[in-house]
C-alpha cells in the first residue's frame, strides 16, 4: 500500500512531496544458515511467518529570497522487520535506514551557478537473540560545485566531494576528498561544439567504498579506483548547447 501527496504553490514557488508505503509478506521465502565447527556455511531457503517493510519520503523546496538562494530538503526512512535462522535458531531482526539531504543553490545563474549541500545516512540493525551483534554506522557526504561564466563562450568549473565513513563496526574512520576542476570553450555557430578540459581527483585520494547492512551481517567493500587523471572531451550538439530544444549529441574523448 502506498500513499502519495504533492503540493506546489506557483506564487511562492514552494513545493512539498510526501510518500508513505507499507509492504507486508506472509510466508516469505528467506535463507536459513547453518555454520559447522569448521566454519563452513550451508544455506537453504525456508518460509518464515511474516516480513514487514515501512518507508517514508519527504521533500521540501522553497526559494530564500532575502539571500537569493533555493533551499531543498529531503528525508527518507525505511524500517524492516524480518526473521532469519542461524543454526536453527529463529532471530527477529529490526533494520532502520535514515537519510537526510539538504542543499542550497543560487537563483540567478547568468554569471555563476553555485551549489552546496550535505547528505547523512544512518544504518542500524538489531537482533532479538544475538544482541551482541547489533550494529550501526553513519556515512556523511558534503559537496560544493561552482561554475562561472565569464562570457558566452567560456565556462570555468570546480567542485569538491568529501565523504566520511564512520568507524563503528569497521574499526576505523575513512575520509575520501575528491577535488575536480574544468574549463570549457564553446565553438562553432550557435555553440554547437563544446571543448572541455577537466581534471579529476586532484588530491589523488579516490577510493571506492560501499557499505551495506544485511540480515545477519554488515559489509564494507573497498574498490581500487582510478586516481588523478585529466580528460579532454569534444562534444557536438545538433541543437546547440544552451538551446531549450534538445538534440542529438556526439562526444569524442581523449
Amino acid at each position: 500500500m502506498n500513499l502519495h501527496l504533492l503540493r506546489f504553490d506557483q506564487f511562492s514557488l514552494t513545493s512539498f512531496f510526501a510518500t508513505l508505503g507499507a509492504n507486508y509478506i506472509s510466508d516469505r521465502i528467506t535463507n536459513a544458515s547453518t555454520v559447522d565447527s569448521l566454519f563452513r556455511r550451508s544455506i537453504r531457503p525456508v518460509n518464515v511467518a511474516q516480513d514487514l517493510t515501512l518507508n517514508t519520503y519527504l521533500s521540501y523546496g522553497t526559494p530564500l529570497r532575502p539571500i537569493k538562494t533555493n533551499l531543498n530538503i529531503s528525508l527518507n526512512s525505511t524500517y524492516n522487520r524480518g526473521i532469519l535462522f542461524v543454526n536453527e535458531v529463529e532471530n527477529n531482526t529490526d533494520r532502520w535506514q535514515h537519510s537526510i539531504n539538504i542543499g542550497f543553490d543560487n537563483r540567478k545563474k547568468e554569471k555563476a551557478d553555485i551549489s552546496i549541500g550535505a547528505r547523512l545516512l544512518l544504518n542500524s540493525t538489531q537482533y532479538s537473540v544475538s544482541e551482541s551483534l547489533n550494529q550501526s554506522f553513519l556515512n556523511q557526504r558534503y559537496y560544493s560545485d561552482i561554475s562561472v561564466f565569464p562570457s558566452k563562450k567560456w565556462v570555468l568549473g570546480a567542485g569538491l566531494d568529501y565523504a566520511i565513513y564512520s568507524k563503528e563496526a569497521f574499526g576505523e574512520q575513512r575520509s575520501v576528498p575528491l577535488l575536480r576542476a574544468s574549463i570549457t570553450r564553446y565553438l562553432l555557430k550557435n555553440n554547437k561544439g563544446q571543448l572541455k578540459l577537466a581534471a579529476y581527483d586532484l588530491l589523488n585520494r579516490n577510493v571506492g567504498i560501499n557499505r551495506s547492512s544485511q540480515f545477519n551481517y554488515i559489509e564494507e567493500e573497498r574498490i581500487v579506483s582510478l586516481g588523478r587523471y585529466v580528460m579532454l572531451t569534444f562534444a557536438y550538439s545538433i541543437a546547440g548547447f544552451g538551446n531549450e530544444k534538445k538534440g542529438f549529441e556526439m562526444k569524442v574523448i581523449r
